[in-house]
């Protein structure tokens, strides 16, 4: 194979597609890529697929997600994908498929498909489509015992070379372990949270480990700040009196009232955490990702960069420097983590802390938006503050920490530092539009800032939608719609930014 292109790369994926071209090259049946969420997995997925296709003569990919919302992402992610070696995009060289039915693309060099869909082709049945939406994970375990999977000649096991399943420590498991194992190909997966189960069935063949720590480290991702909220109750607790009177309240609004209804106490939610969020009427925001590019290379480099956390929020201060455009939306109250409730806690995936129903504050800004030397600095300085407080910390620790790290890059964004392209009213409201275009049909929105480089918001997922894929769908749309805006491009080249990968 030819040497990697490394134009428009992470350094973090340059190392994950050698490592996983050396395994392959040392002919090891699986291997297992780590890398935090935001870090361009799919990206890396698509890169080291092409070069696969055309370069070591594979003649059939099968990429699997558990959702399909998921599968129609990545889908959109081949048909941008442009090659670096001779400019032509993925799909104008090669028929990438997306299953909807069970008929397979004898001439598809690309398969995206659900792993539920596999397994009911596999199965010779026809599935629902509404079950493509819902999450491999939850289907899996309806099954206490799973129906095995036995040869389907019109399916032959070497019907993939290889198979690169996504979100890998979720389809591994129980019923889908043997969607996997009927065919006869190379197993590589992706994974932003690996456990021990994970690298058993990966024969421990870790070709790439890029957690989230790491990707904050190169500047690839942002850091998270954990902020606890002490109220009356969680200080001194509370009780409810013999008598008092509970209201109920109708969990799903679309059906009548007393259906599928559940009782609330009328006394305060009594913490908060990563995920939570005050009562509070204030307009705090939310970020998408924005794009960066230079007169060298077409404006197409996203620049996704993600915090999420939950904090005492006031109303935002307007800076003269960042200009900052305020778009209120209904005002509803945001919903509180219940720290009595199943809360699922993630390492490396975004957000840290999830429990369904509660309301994220979340921020993204423009890569450039905070100066490289004063990061460099900040990073330097906080790695040798550190060293000096191991944790665990004390409170006094924790708020030294907050105060001498996490609030100065709240000031360095209030300088309007880098391109500002979202200064640029067409930009705002491109970004305001792309925040409300699912608002009540896939999450609740809240308030939301568009500063002049970055965005703040409040939001609340519904249904079965992650906030994964909401932040992914705000990032990928208005990360490619950015640079169509003559004023932003003018603006970004200007700046002379170097390029960064697309995802």
């Amino acid at each position: 194979m030819p040497v990697l292109e490394e134009a428009g790369l992470w350094p973090a994926q340059i190392t994950a597609i050698s490592n996983l071209e050396k395994s392959l090259k040392e002919n090891r049946p699986r291997a297992l890529i780590q890398m935090a969420t935001g870090s361009g997995k799919t990206f890396t997925s698509i890169s080291f697929i092409y070069r696969l296709i055309k370069f070591a003569g594979a003649r059939r990919i099968l990429f699997l997600v558990d959702r399909g919302n998921l599968a129609d992402q990545t889908l959109k992610e081949f048909q941008q994908y442009v090659s670096p070696y001779n400019n032509f995009k993925f799909t104008e060289e090669y028929i990438v498929q997306r299953l909807q039915g069970n008929t397979l693309d004898t001439t598809a060099r690309v398969c995206i498909c659900t792993i539920q869909r596999l397994y009911s082709m596999l199965k010779g049945r026809e599935l629902p489509e509404d079950l493509e939406e819902e999450s491999g994970d939850q289907l899996g375990r309806l099954f206490r015992k799973p129906e095995p999977i036995e040869y389907n000649p019109s399916i032959p096991i070497e019907t993939f070379d290889i198979i690169v399943t996504d979100e890998a420590h979720r389809s591994i498991y129980n019923l889908w372990a043997q969607v996997l194992e009927y065919f006869d190909a190379t197993l590589i997966g992706l994974t932003a949270t690996p456990g021990k189960q994970t690298f058993g069935f990966f024969h421990q063949n870790l070709v790439m480990e890029y957690n989230h720590e790491m990707a904050v480290a190169d500047g690839v991702n942002v850091n998270y700040d954990v902020y606890r909220i002490k109220t009356a109750i969680t200080e001194g607790g509370s009780k409810v009196e013999a008598g008092y009177y509970v209201e109920s309240r109708n969990a799903t609004p679309a059906r009548p009232a007393g259906k599928n209804s559940t009782t609330t106490s009328p006394t305060t939610p009594t913490s908060s955490t990563a995920t939570s969020l005050p009562r509070t009427r204030s307009a705090p925001s939310c970020a998408l990702s924005a794009t960066s590019c230079s007169a060298k290379s077409s404006p197409a480099a996203t620049v996704p960069k993600t915090l999420i956390f939950a904090r005492t929020t006031t109303t935002p201060k307007t800076s003269s420097k960042s200009r900052r455009f305020d778009h209120a939306t209904d005002d509803q109250s945001p919903c509180f983590l219940n720290p009595y409730a199943p809360i699922d806690i993630a390492r490396a995936n975004l957000p840290h802390w999830r429990q369904d129903g509660v309301t994220y504050f979340v921020t993204f800004r423009l890569a450039d938006a905070l100066p490289a030397e004063k990061l460099r600095a900040w990073r330097e300085e906080r790695e040798r503050w550190t060293v000096r407080n191991p944790k665990p910390w004390t409170p006094a620790q924790e708020h030294e920490h907050h105060e001498r790290f996490s609030q100065h890059i709240e000031r360095w964004l209030d300088h309007g530092a880098g391109s500002c392209v979202l200064i640029i009213p067409e930009i705002s409201a491109l970004v305001a539009d792309a925040l409300r275009k699912f608002d009540g049909e896939r999450y609740r929105l809240g308030k939301f800032v568009v500063a002049s480089n970055h965005v703040h918001v409040l939001v609340t997922p519904l249904a079965q939608h992650q906030l994964s894929d909401i932040l992914h769908s705000w990032k990928s749309f208005t990360s490619k719609q950015i640079p169509k805006v003559e004023a932003a491009s003018r603006r970004l080249q200007d700046k002379q930014k170097m390029p960064l990968p697309r995802r």
